[in-house]
């Protein structure tokens, strides 16, 4: 007899169920399915069929309202049939009927329980933006019944993460990696995730960085030879690598300095690696001499491009953030290679120098890099304040009659640590509010994970206001509502403190030790605020937050002043930036040359 092989996936080997679905998962670790002909009703048979040969479109128009109600009676005059039942849930869900797969395996779970199944539901479900509550319940029982299949708890970790718990996450990874121990997208998560949580110090972060390094640059040969002629005084040919060259993108904190570099002495190359399919970024085009897009260039072509255009200083703009194309990195394609951006080392030997300051890493946090550390002059943060803003508000304590704390940070930023402090201050203030704003507050499971959280720890949950995605304009209007900002811990807020700076809003910052901890404090420390509203403990940025409560008239006047004082200063003058940025180019291009001709001369 004939068979359809309608899927191609994660299997559950190893299982031994009596009902249907047992039998229904064959081939090499039960990754494929296998039905005879008979089973099937023709006009699934020829959906599958369209499907398997790429006719999509085909597939879809065989399954119009007629078709899909015989389906139904089909399946049931069949209530047990289970394997049918999955068998068509799954073309159901690839043909864009997302309702009727949805109600197939729901069914299906009412009759028998199957992994798979709870993992195919939690994918189609995850696919809805307000759903992850949901999508994560079904990840955790098929992580229940297959507890060593490695992709079932990388898709419950990510939930986990997307719900905003963190710590779930990070003990997910880490069981992915007891299975997997060469996973190096999982360590790179663990990695990002691991600077979320005040457990973990500067130390056990390169260990870790080390580590993904050294599974992420296996088997890989970089070049070692360069034809770039070392010479201090030609003009340098500088490639920047990101995936956020989008035109809604905020790298407005950095692009207007690239754009106030001095051409003569610097031509700037950007290698874009943004899905180009409805995606602007014409923004930038006009912001380089030469603009590529590498998005579906392999690494080693990326690379050849590079090297065809003789780039001389690589930049990796984003550290370990999803599109940076590290890959090319690993490749070695430039002479000198440079992290502009990410949250700790990342521990490449190929990449040579970090840019940063001496207040995010200072002197002593060299040992916890593999690259050199290079400061830029003037501090590592920049920003340029949109052209167009609401007018900063008078402080609305005076009107409302209470003070409104608020948080416009990611969700995922909120820990314990960071809950306990909001908390105290709370009580402490009894007729304060907190508003907190991210996106992924549209989720009403995300919501009720939040305010489960503050309820725990005993506090009204009325006193919580949550706001989700709005326009960037609504976002300021919002902004201008609050009094006061309350920082996280240890991920600082970066582009949110300068926000809040700009509608005359200060943040109440807690200070730590690793870079994400500390961006508060460079922030402030550039503009004289560090010792108003940095705090080196808990208890003191309890105090700090719950005294400047009380006085309200010097946090109406600091409102009135901040704004000006933001643009008077380093951070918001672009010219400085950029002769930063072109002292440490030309720092780290003497060092290349230096070592060239040290090496000549001892060739020679």
């Amino acid at each position: 007899m004939k068979s359809v092989n309608t899927i191609k996936g994660t299997g559950c080997a190893g299982l031994a169920h009596r009902a249907r679905l047992a039998s229904l998962f064959k081939g090499p670790e039960g990754l494929e399915i296998s039905l005879t002909h008979e089973a099937l009703p023709p006009v699934l048979l020829e959906v599958n069929a369209h499907l398997r040969s790429g006719r999509s479109k085909e597939a879809k128009a065989c399954l119009n309202p007629a078709v899909l109600a015989e389906i139904s009676g089909f399946l049931a005059d069949r209530p047990l049939r289970t394997d049918l039942m999955y068998v068509t849930a799954k073309l159901l869900s690839q043909t864009g009927h997302v309702c009727e797969a949805e109600s197939l395996w729901l069914a299906i779970l009412e009759k028998e329980t199957h992994p798979m199944v709870y993992a195919d539901l939690a994918r189609l479900i995850e696919q809805d933006p307000v759903r992850i509550r949901e999508a994560m319940d079904h990840w955790r029982r098929a992580c229940e019944m297959a507890p060593t299949n490695a992709d079932y708890l990388r898709a419950y970790a990510a939930c986990a993460q997307a719900m905003g718990d963190v710590k779930k996450s990070v003990q997910l990874l880490s069981q992915v990696l007891g299975l997997a121990a060469q996973d190096d997208a999982a360590k790179c998560q663990l990695l990002w995730r691991m600077n979320s949580l005040p457990e973990y110090n500067r130390s056990d972060l390169f260990e870790h960085a080390k580590d993904w390094a050294r599974t992420y640059t296996r088997g890989v040969k970089p070049f070692s030879s360069f034809s770039n002629r070392p010479c201090t005084t030609r003009p340098l040919r500088v490639g920047i690598v990101s995936g956020s060259f989008v035109n809604n993108s905020p790298l407005t904190l950095f692009e207007a300095a690239w754009m106030a570099m001095d051409r003569a002495r610097f031509k700037l190359f950007a290698y874009s690696n943004v899905p180009a399919q409805g995606v602007r970024t014409d923004r930038f085009a006009g912001s380089f001499d030469v603009f590529r897009d590498i998005y579906a260039c392999s690494d080693q072509d990326s690379a050849a491009l590079i090297r065809a255009d003789g780039i001389d200083i690589l930049v990796a703009f984003g550290g370990n953030c999803s599109g940076s194309r590290l890959g090319v990195f690993v490749l070695k394609p430039a002479p000198v290679q440079v992290d502009w951006g990410a949250l700790c080392s990342l521990g490449l030997a190929q990449i040579d120098f970090r840019l940063t300051d001496d207040v995010l890493d200072p002197p002593d946090t060299q040992p916890c890099h593999t690259e050199e550390l290079v400061y830029l002059s003037g501090g590592y943060i920049g920003y340029q304040p949109p052209p167009e803003s609401p007018v900063v508000t008078p402080l609305p304590a005076r009107s409302n009659g209470y003070v409104t704390f608020g948080s416009f940070n990611n969700h995922l930023k909120i820990d314990d640590c960071v809950l306990d402090m909001w908390v105290q201050i709370l009580q402490r203030v009894p007729s304060a509010c907190l508003a907190l704003k991210f996106p992924a507050a549209d989720d009403p499971g995300v919501r009720d994970f939040i305010l489960r959280r503050f309820a725990q720890r005993g506090l009204d949950t009325g006193r919580v206001k949550l706001c989700g995605q709005t326009s960037y304009d609504d976002h300021l209007k919002l902004l201008g509502q609050v009094d006061m900002l309350l920082d996280c811990y240890p991920f600082n807020g970066f582009r949110t403190i300068l926000e809040g700076l700009w509608m005359g809003v200060p943040t109440i910052s807690l200070s730590g030790t690793t870079y994400t901890a500390r961006a508060g404090l460079a922030i402030m420390k550039q503009l004289g605020l560090d010792t108003a509203f940095l705090a080196q403990s808990p208890q003191a940025y309890i105090d700090r937050a719950c005294s400047w409560a009380t006085g309200l008239d010097e946090l109406a006047c600091m409102r009135s002043r901040l704004r000006e004082l933001l643009l008077s200063s380093s951070i918001c003058d672009p010219g400085s930036y950029a002769r930063s940025l072109e002292d440490a180019f030309q720092y780290m291009w003497r060092q290349w040359c230096e070592q060239q001709h040290a090496s000549e001369e001892k060739g020679g």
